[in-house]
């Protein structure tokens, strides 16, 4: 087990340092941008660089896990047989090979590369036990978004057809759900998209602030927002220490609701900022749903997002053009083709200056008949 923890910073090393490059890239990209749409494209294609550099940076690494823990093995055989006499073959007449001796030292103490590898355990303990809290908060979280979906009930049918009316023609809907638990409009679910209202919705907002919920979640769902928040949760037990990746999560986070928020402004800026303010008096504390998008990420952004609401001198784009989403996607496979080729020779000389030069026990009567006892494998 300690040979596999000190196997894990090497891996995470070379994880940590492709994605810096790949979030720092994403980040300078973004900034030069202005449309948030453009801004999101940046955000998807950065984490898909993500995954394809995780998924080949492991690829590599299990390729080298066998050899590695084979020359560990043979490296212990050999010290455990340190001033072994080998008997090479009959006809040298009782030559006996013997290891070097190890000398002891006189004041001793513990050897620089014993402290490594117990640095290197000790880093690859505490990265299992950040993954493995990662996996149990995305495991809590599915187990929320379960039990809100399982607790809620249908929506009246004017609520269905006007979200057709919002969706158009020839669109998928989603499932449309009222909840006593949902304080505040959310969607949810990647394989079954769904909107949930808070169940007082029915009976206290007007049809206006209805429909801008549902155009706001709407816009979320049209834009693969929540697949983004998905990929973005699943990197997370590997991710979890790179501050680089949570400000993108972050600035990811504000783009859509920038989006979000232009679409359900459409039918008043006024009214739909008016709404907002009220929304988020009627909130004591945002509820987060694990693996969803709601109204609210947190109070803190209200007056950022009231004064882009509120701004009819900027013109949003609701929809990325398809020429910018493909440039963005091929340079993010440019990037992943950059540092493979970038690191691949800096690996290989490490695993040549880590090779150990096993001894060899040379017989210079390699015909000679007789038993042959080899105690040491070179």
């Amino acid at each position: 087990m300690s040979e596999w923890l000190e196997l894990a910073p090497p891996w995470l090393g070379k994880i940590y340092l492709g994605a810096t490059f790949i979030l720092a890239v994403a980040l300078v990209a973004r900034g030069s941008v202005a449309q948030p749409v453009r801004r999101r494209e940046i955000a998807r294609a950065a984490l898909l660089a993500l995954f394809v550099w995780i998924g080949a940076a492991t690829w590599s690494g299990v390729r080298r896990v066998e050899p590695e823990a084979a020359r560990v093995v043979v490296e212990t055989n050999l010290e455990a047989q340190r001033n072994t006499a080998v008997l090479c073959c009959d006809s040298c007449t009782q030559a006996l090979v013997r290891l070097p001796r190890a000398e002891p030292s006189v004041h001793p103490s513990v050897s620089s590369g014993e402290r490594l590898s117990q640095f290197a355990a000790t880093l690859g303990a505490g990265a299992a036990a950040g993954c493995a809290a990662m996996l149990a908060w995305l495991a809590l979280g599915a187990i929320a978004s379960q039990r809100l979906i399982r607790g809620a009930h249908a929506v009246p049918a004017w609520m269905i057809k006007l979200l057709e009316e919002i969706a158009g023609p020839g669109q998928r809907l989603p499932r449309l759900l009222l909840s006593d638990l949902a304080n505040q409009p959310l969607a949810l679910g990647v394989r079954r998209p769904t909107i949930i209202l808070p169940a007082h919705f029915a009976v206290a907002e007007p049809g206006v602030r209805i429909r801008a919920a549902l155009e706001h979640e709407w816009a979320h769902l049209r834009g693969g927002d929540l697949a983004m928040v998905e990929m973005s949760r699943w990197l997370l037990p590997v991710l979890f220490a790179h501050p680089l990746y949570w400000i993108l999560r972050g600035l990811m986070r504000a783009d859509q609701e920038s989006i979000a928020d232009a679409a359900a402004a459409r039918a008043g800026r006024v009214a739909y900022a008016e709404a907002l303010l009220c929304w988020s008096r009627q909130l004591e504390r945002p509820r987060r749903v694990a693996s969803s998008v709601g109204l609210w990420d947190g109070r803190s952004t209200l007056d950022r997002r009231i004064r882009l609401v509120l701004d009819d001198s900027r013109s949003l784009e609701q929809r990325c053009p398809w020429c910018w989403s493909v440039a963005v996607r091929i340079l993010a496979i440019a990037a992943c083709s950059v540092l493979h080729a970038g690191l691949a020779p800096a690996r290989d000389q490490a695993q040549t200056r880590t090779t150990t030069a096993s001894p060899a026990i040379a017989c210079e009567h390699p015909a000679a008949p007789g038993p042959v006892r080899v105690l040491a494998c070179p």
